[in-house]
């Protein structure tokens, strides 16, 4: 079953069993997932490994803590596929953008 989910003007979408599977593997709702793209940081991609059947995108944001989440535009609606906790790596690009030399 899907649940939408709406974030001021932005739209959500996800599958319950999905996000109930993300929430045990990862420990992340998806609600809380969807605050990453009102952080004005984000870093955001096109996921190229993973969009054989649809176009998909990768975001990494603060929420707490640094966030990567994916996700697919469907019609007028961001879908969340997963989200989990960023890895090393992935908190360090993120931190590198407020580096200044």
């Amino acid at each position: 079953m899907d649940i939408n989910f709406n974030l001021g003007d932005l739209k959500f979408v996800w599958d319950s069993e999905k996000a109930e599977k993300n929430w045990k593997k990862h420990k992340v709702k998806f609600e809380n997932a969807a605050l990453v793209f009102l952080d004005e940081y984000r870093i955001e991609n096109y996921d190229d490994f993973n969009s054989d059947d649809e176009d998909r995108f990768k975001i990494v944001g603060e929420v707490e803590k640094i966030l990567v989440v994916i996700y697919t535009e469907r019609e007028d609606k961001t879908r969340i596929i997963s989200a989990r906790q960023a890895t090393k790596f992935e908190r360090e690009e993120y931190y590198e953008q407020f580096s200044f030399v």
